[in-house]
Formats: structure tokens, C-alpha cells, sequence
């Protein structure tokens, strides 16, 4: 279709150039020599220019250099512009002056160049350029042409929570701008006002045309959270920004189970939502999830030394279920792990996966298989969970699971190592 409109306002300028202009320059070229066409593809930042050489063959075309003269200064006119580019021809440098070859010779000795890094709403004018290999240098008429305006659109889509994520959708239309000169992100906080300091995250492109993905992790159990999206041009160096909302995360109460002991237990894992879920795992004091259980990114490791944090870190500030779950909820502590495996019936399915406590009152809690031939002390272990309880070795603390006889048992595990927790929450 651009070619089309293209090729109709080429034979127009070539039709009113022959009618109503002089035959030659007084230099013994003819003034339809170089014809400018006009622009097409107008967006906001850039534009393709269009030209044709006439009365040359393809050979001598080839032979030369052809492409445009253009300017984006605000201040000019036509005529301003038109001297502009006499003074590049004969000088070969013009302040405000740009010059674009082409690349690619086109059917009829045509040629087109796009010019991009434009601003919104800004006049560009131009004209057609072809330098001889005899370095004859031959212009058309001046033109002009205005980009569009920038008028993006960003809007929220979708949400969902859980108890630590969230993930929110945007609707974007980069308003002809290209997507790699645009970064859309997300802006967050637990304070209305206070947006601009809060937390930033780069949303993904997703598979659908227009849609964009903000994944939240790490965040508190029972919270509101307001939010905007944005878009940033790089090209104009601006900010579009939708409205503040918010949502609210689940509340991690409504996974207590009661199963008659000292302490309720969760039904999943810190980070998860159902039993048959991975959580997050954890280095023993950390909290964030490195996935690399090594000394050389363990935080508590210093000086060849393992540093204290203390005996029973359970609801302390290194306990990372009282820092997202809040409330009553924290790790267990071994003496709670113990009273788990003693006063509860246990059982468990090798094609699930998972193990099943139940307490003298019925309700029951499962717990899926992280992994088979989990190396302890004495036994291999299908799976196991964290306490808040160092042992005795300053470089351990305990754990439980259930080793490779299906017996429920406590050992210990280096600290530096990452393993998922089951909370725990007072009554």
C-alpha cells in the first residue's frame, strides 16, 4: 500500500515537474533530475524519504552516491531550508545539516531512506541528493513533513496474589514507538506516597501481542501493596504512567492447621500454596532463596568462621517466616519437629511423593519429596525441612524428614546448604 501511494505522488511531482518548471539549472542539468518525493510511514520518531533520479542510467546511478539532505532545526522554513542544503552542496558542511545515503537502488532508478531517532511532533525538512561519479552533486526541491504525536497507552489487566508473589499484567500500545526503545516496568510499595522510592521491577513480554508481566516476589503475608505501571521512551527520555492501585496478599493464616500439638503447622511450605508445591529454599538464617547452597554466597560465613546468629533463630529477625508470613508464624523449633514425628501417624506414597502426618484429632498435613537419597549422619533421607535449632557443631543446624525406611527422624544438615521450611504459627 506505501509502495503504491509512493510510486502515484512520484508521477505527480514528475508530471508538475515537467510542466511548470524550467528546462534547465543554467548549468546543463535539468531541474527533473532529482525529483523528492514524498515521506511515508510517519510515525512519532521516524520517517522513510523518498526519491528518484531521472534522465540517468541505472549503471550511472549505481556508479554515484544518492540519499537526502535533511534538517530538524524548529526554527527554519522552506526557504531557510532550501539554502541550508545549496550551502552543503557547496561548501560540504552546513550547521544543522544531515545527510543519509541509500543503500538499495530501486525499480526506476528510485530510492528511499528511513530516517528514525525523531521527536514527537517535530518538522523535518528534506531533499532528494545524488552525487555523479564525476562528483557532480545534483538536489531536488525541499519538502517537509511533521511526526505524529506520541500518545502511548498503558493500563492495568489482570492480577493475582498469593501469600509471598503476585503477578500483575499491563495492556501497552507503544504508540508506534519500537519496543526495544521502550522499557515498561512496574513501581511498588506499602505507601501510597511513596511510589517513586518504592521497589521497581521490568515487566516481561509475554506471548500475547500487547501484554506485559510484573512478577513480585518475597512479599508479606495480609498486605496491601499500591502500585503503577510505567512506560519510559528512551527516545524522548519520558515517563507515562497509569493510575496507583493496589492489591493485597493472602493471608497466611488460613493455612494453620490444627493437628492437636503444642504449635498449628502450615499445609505447605514457606513460598508454596499447596503440599504438592516446591517452596522456597533457604540457606539457614537467610532470607532470600540464592539457589546455590555454597560457603562463597552464604552470608553467615566469614573469616574462614561460620558466624552466630544465635542458638534458635524461630521467630528472630534471620527467621524467614516471621519476616513473611508475620504474625504468630515462624520456623519450628526441634523440640517442635520431635513432637511432630512422636504424636503423629505418619505414612508414606512413593508415587505421590509426599508424606502424610495426622494428628490424634484427625486433621492431617502432607509434605512432598524434595528429593530421594538425601544424605544424613546415619541414614539416607527422602526429604527434609529446616528448625530454627543449631546443633551442637557451630556449621549445623537440624533438620527432619523422613530417612529411606520411611521412619520420621531429626539430624543435621551444614547451615551454608538451602532447604525448604514448614512454618509453624502459636496459638
Amino acid at each position: 500500500m506505501c509502495k503504491n501511494i509512493y510510486y502515484f505522488a512520484i508521477a505527480i511531482l514528475l508530471f508538475c515537474s515537467c510542466d511548470n518548471k524550467k528546462n534547465d539549472d543554467g548549468q546543463g542539468s535539468k531541474l527533473d533530475d532529482v525529483v523528492t518525493g514524498v515521506a511515508t510511514d510517519v510515525t512519532p520518531f521516524s520517517v522513510t524519504l523518498n526519491g528518484v533520479i531521472n534522465n540517468y542510467s541505472q549503471t550511472d546511478v549505481i556508479n554515484g552516491q544518492y540519499g537526502f539532505l535533511y534538517t530538524t532545526e524548529s526554527t527554519i522554513d522552506v526557504p531557510v531550508a532550501e539554502q541550508l542544503f545549496k550551502q552543503y552542496v557547496a561548501e560540504g558542511s552546513a550547521t544543522g545539516c544531515k545527510i543519509r545515503y541509500a543503500t538499495t537502488l530501486l525499480v526506476g532508478n528510485q530510492f528511499s531512506v528511513e530516517i528514525t531517532g525523531l521527536q514527537p511532533e517535530n518538522v523535518i525538512y528534506y531533499c532528494a541528493l545524488f552525487t555523479t561519479k564525476d562528483n557532480k552533486i545534483l538536489i531536488g526541491d525541499v519538502q517537509n513533513t511533521t511526526t505524529l504525536s506520541y500518545t502511548p497507552q498503558i493500563s492495568s489487566a489482570d492480577v493475582t496474589t498469593g501469600v509471598m508473589y503476585a503477578n500483575l499484567f499491563a495492556n501497552v500500545d507503544l504508540g508506534g514507538a519500537v519496543s526495544k526503545n521502550c522499557e515498561i516496568g512496574l513501581l511498588y510499595s506499602v505507601s501510597e506516597n511513596n511510589l517513586i522510592n518504592g521497589s521497581k521491577v521490568v515487566c516481561k513480554r509475554t506471548e500475547t501481542d500487547g501484554i506485559y508481566n510484573a512478577e513480585l516476589e518475597y512479599l508479606t503475608s495480609n498486605t496491601t501493596y499500591f502500585y503503577k505501571f510505567y512506560l519510559y521512551n528512551k527516545t524522548i527520555k519520558t515517563y507515562f504512567y497509569t493510575d496507583v492501585l493496589s492489591f493485597t496478599t493472602k493471608n497466611a493464616d488460613d493455612f494453620a492447621v490444627d493437628l492437636g500439638l503444642s504449635v498449628k503447622w502450615a499445609s505447605c511450605d514457606l513460598g508454596a500454596e499447596d503440599p504438592s508445591e516446591n517452596g522456597l529454599s533457604f540457606s539457614w538464617g537467610s532470607l532470600i532463596s540464592k539457589e546455590d547452597g555454597s560457603l562463597n554466597v552464604y552470608e553467615y560465613y566469614e573469616d574462614n568462621a561460620y558466624v552466630n546468629i544465635g542458638t534458635n533463630i524461630s521467630g528472630t529477625e534471620y527467621d524467614a517466616v516471621a519476616k513473611y508470613w508475620g504474625g504468630k508464624w515462624r520456623m519450628p523449633t526441634k523440640e517442635e519437629a520431635e513432637e511432630l514425628i512422636n504424636a503423629c501417624e505418619y505414612k508414606t506414597d512413593s508415587e505421590l511423593l509426599e508424606a502424610t502426618y495426622t494428628g490424634a484429632n484427625g486433621n492431617k498435613i502432607k509434605m512432598h519429596w524434595v528429593y530421594v537419597g538425601f544424605i544424613g549422619k546415619e541414614h539416607d533421607f527422602m526429604y527434609s525441612r529446616w528448625t530454627g535449632s543449631m546443633a551442637e557443631s557451630d556449621s549445623e543446624a537440624y533438620v527432619f524428614g523422613i530417612d529411606e525406611d520411611r521412619i520420621g527422624r531429626l539430624h543435621t544438615y551444614e547451615r551454608k546448604n538451602e532447604m525448604r521450611i514448614r512454618p509453624v504459627c502459636d496459638y
